[in-house]
């Protein structure tokens, strides 16, 4: 198995060269060991040699550099550059370098380093250094130094964009004569906080000529809301539209439409009685036609299909509401799978409207997950796999619903545990170090696993082998005993070793990945000695959102870093709230006011809100107007969502 320690390390290692004594007076290039010189016996202040000694095998040809983690932040942001220094004795031997320096520098465009370093510091006597550096260029070079001996690096570092630009406009299609009205939020990356004071260029149509609707400068506020409003001339043709904003010399665009908008003259709208249905079970519900006034449409022409295969063919009544009771599909592939319903309402005087649905067909009363707290198992570690069992829509179990676990990595082979009231049951295990291997079939095909043999003693028992990843190479875990935290908090770290990790120290990092970018940057790290199994990090204030803790044992020479194991935690703003919107009516006459109120936790004044109100009669292929703030590609990621429509009275 491929080991996870590769995505984490950057490894400089090359044997050292013995040169001839033509080149010993000439520096040495990028990257290249400075070579032998004549030993003078001149002791340096720090008590070591400042020319490697020549003559013996153990004589000290260069140095080596390693790096722990990757060269990755935001613009602006500090990373931590954390390694190890090493000397070279004889032709590859690798020994610490203790007390060593560390120093390091900007590479400008030309190659040439800076005058000042970004960094500098001194090894640890087993060599290890760890520095906080802000590059605003995209290479650096370290410099290990002792006394006049000294060797470089080059690496790149790869930034990603410090701040976040959501661009918004109120709709998608627009008529010759309206208005376009743009909107652009910037928050920070890391902590989704408000960026204020920003200038933006907004471009509207084409860059130049006849195609280019209007321009202006803004800044953006106190919300870090920048807006832009621009008329579209009468005389514009149909098409596309490009809506542009830079800041800061990144570009964000959208398009819009220009065209003549469909305003619907029918709504229709199609509700089931049932969430849920078996396989040749009963569905009753029934579809609904009226005009956008409210008033109902009677004998429409409704066709109704199911997975897109004919189901009935109905007639709306007096009420505008055709009700149907048609059979559910009787086979069904999957345990659980969602079925499509679509209604076609046609009427020769209001025309022809479409409107969909959507249920669930389910063998089985529950669906049954599991998921490890720290990824995977670690052999020999003690680690807890979490069972979710939830209804077929998504919804949890009720609580108290016994499960009996089997398998090699429960303790004495078999444990019944109990959901909780989010469906939610605990099992501790500790797997045996030869309990995992890769599977060629199977549910764990193309894993390496163990697996868990699981019964639900619900009213219909239901059986499942669950494939449960596990981590061979990994001989340490990290669990994070406080996993939802406030951004400036401490959180606590416990290490649990296993015996071939027992009396070693142990790495732990504080990891962040910005949201949609693969680039992962160390926030913090500290070492727990041989004698401690919990460790303290500080999380920084501007960052929220998911972070990884990593633990990695050290090896015995007291340098090298294992394999590790991740733990999560969700760190959240200071001040997290939830809007709620309300109207003061249900009901309006044409032209009335509709006072619309928002309301905030106290303690919020001078926020920013953005109103949007639409004709939901001409909302054909608009886009919905929101926007996320943890974005995670979970399929079951809950949302919310809401609207809000005004009718005329007859």
């Amino acid at each position: 198995m491929k080991r996870p320690l590769a995505l984490f390390t950057l490894l400089a290692f090359a044997n050292a060269t013995l040169m001839p004594p033509a080149y010993a007076q000439r520096r040495p290039r990028r990257g290249e060991a400075e070579e032998p010189q004549e030993d003078s016996g001149e002791e340096t202040p720090e008590g070591s040699r400042d020319r490697a000694p020549t003559g013996g095998v153990d004589r000290r040809t260069g140095f080596e550099l390693e790096l722990h983690g990757t060269l990755a932040t935001q613009i602006g942001r500090p990373f931590v550059l954390r390694g190890t220094a090493y000397e070279v004795r004889g032709l590859a031997t690798l020994r610490p370098l203790p007390r060593g320096r560390v120093v390091v520098y900007e590479i400008d465009a030309r190659g040439n380093r800076s005058e000042q370093p970004l960094a500098e510091g001194t090894a640890a006597d087993n060599g290890r250094f760890s520095l906080s550096i802000s590059p605003r260029r995209t290479e650096i070079e370290v410099v290990v130094r002792e006394g006049r001996a000294e060797r470089s690096w080059r690496y790149s570092v790869t930034f990603t964009p410090a701040a976040r630009y959501e661009l918004l406009t109120d709709r998608q299609l627009y008529e010759p004569g309206e208005t376009i009205h743009g909107w652009l939020r910037v928050v920070d990356a890391a902590s989704a906080a408000p960026v204020r004071g920003k200038p933006v260029q907004w471009v509207v149509g084409g860059e130049s000529g006849a195609a280019r609707l209007g321009q202006s400068r803004t800044t953006t506020s106190d919300a870090g809301v920048a807006s832009v409003s621009v008329a579209i001339p009468s005389s514009a043709p149909d098409g596309s539209v490009p809506v542009v904003a830079v800041i800061d010399g990144q570009r964000t665009a959208t398009a819009v439409r220009i065209g003549r908008r469909t305003v619907e003259r029918v709504f229709a709208t199609l509700t089931l009685d049932q969430r849920v249905v078996s396989p040749s079970a009963q569905l009753t519900g029934r579809v609904s036609v009226s005009t956008p006034s409210g008033t109902p449409v009677s004998n429409a022409a409704v066709s109704l299909l199911m997975n897109d295969r004919p189901a009935a063919t109905l007639r709306t009544n007096r009420e505008g509401v055709a009700t149907f009771s048609v059979p559910a599909p009787a086979y069904l592939s999957d345990p659980i799978a969602r079925v499509s319903m679509f209604a076609t309402v046609n009427h020769p005087a209001y025309g022809s409207i479409a409107a969909s649905s959507s249920f669930t067909m389910a063998r089985i009363p529950f669906e049954l997950e599991s998921v490890v707290a720290t990824g995977a198992l670690v052999p020999e570690v003690p680690g807890t796999v979490y069972l979710t069992l939830s209804t077929p829509t998504g919804e949890p179990a009720p609580a108290n619903i016994g499960i009996t676990v089997a398998g090699p990595a429960i303790a004495g082979g078999r444990a019944r545990v109990t959901t909780d009231r989010h469906g939610i049951a605990a099992v501790p295990t500790r797997l045996p170090r030869n309990a995992a291997a890769r599977h060629d079939s199977g549910p764990c095909d193309g894993r390496t696993a163990t697996s868990f043999d699981v019964t639900v003693e619900s009213e219909v028992p239901l059986a499942s082998r669950l494939c449960v990843p596990a981590s061979t190479s990994a001989t340490v875990s990290p669990r994070v005993l406080n996993p939802v935290a406030n951004a400036g908090a401490r959180i606590e770290v416990a290490i649990d070793r296993g015996p071939l990790a027992a009396g070693r120290p142990v790495s732990v990092d504080l990891l962040h990945t910005a949201p949609q970018q693969s680039a992962t940057a160390v926030l913090a790290s500290t070492v727990v000695s041989p004698g401690e199994t919990r460790a303290s990090i500080t999380l920084p204030r501007d960052y929220v959102g998911p972070l990884l803790v990593r633990a990695r044992p050290v090896g015995g020479d007291g340098v090298a870093e294992g394999t590790g194991a991740t733990d999560a935690l969700l760190v959240r703003p200071a001040r997290s709230f939830a809007l709620a919107l309300s109207a003061d009516k249900d009901l309006y006459s044409v032209r009335e006011t509709a006072r619309i109120t928002a309301r905030t936790p106290a303690g919020l004044e001078g926020a920013h809100i953005a109103f949007v109100a639409r004709d939901l009669a001409a909302h054909g292929g608009e886009r919905t107007w929101s926007l996320e703030w943890l974005r995670s590609p979970t399929p079951r990621r809950p949302t919310a969502s809401g609207s809000f429509a005004a009718r005329s009275r007859r």
